[in-house]
């Protein structure tokens, strides 16, 4: 998962703020960390922030309903949600449209055993969606 890290000065965030909000207008950001680390004058902000590249908009749309899917079935195994899919893959099966099994054994992190467990379920789901999709080969 991409995930990029700002230390932004307590005393002049200047240059640091604006190269973290030219990054942020860039992409998707899921989620922040922020930490403050006091160190007298040179105290600062650590900023942690977890992202996707931007995906058009009918990608993202895909993408949050993938994330809902895999929330859904996470909670049913009572598995973390990374265990069943990762947002890279599926910000790449959203992207790319993928709706078959061949499809998913080429997304990078899909082997056979996440196929196994959660390949049938993911391929319902994706069908049950609307939009132009286009088979894989």
């Amino acid at each position: 998962m991409p995930m990029r890290t700002f230390m932004i000065p307590v005393t002049d965030c200047g240059d640091a703020c604006d190269a973290m909000n030219q990054f942020m207008r860039h992409v998707r950001v899921l989620s922040t960390d922020r930490r403050f680390v006091e160190i007298g004058l040179q105290s600062f902000w650590s900023i942690l922030v977890d992202y996707l590249e931007v995906l058009d908009p009918e990608a993202f749309a895909r993408f949050a309903q993938l994330r809902e899917f895999r929330k859904r079935l996470a909670q049913e195994e009572g598995v973390p949600v990374y265990t069943v899919f990762t947002n890279e893959q599926l910000a790449e099966i959203a992207k790319n449209r993928i709706v078959t099994k061949n499809g998913l054994e080429k997304v990078d992190g899909i082997g056979g055993a996440r196929l196994s467990k959660y390949g049938d379920a993911l391929i319902r789901f994706l069908e049950t969606q609307r939009g132009p999709v286009h088979e894989e080969s």
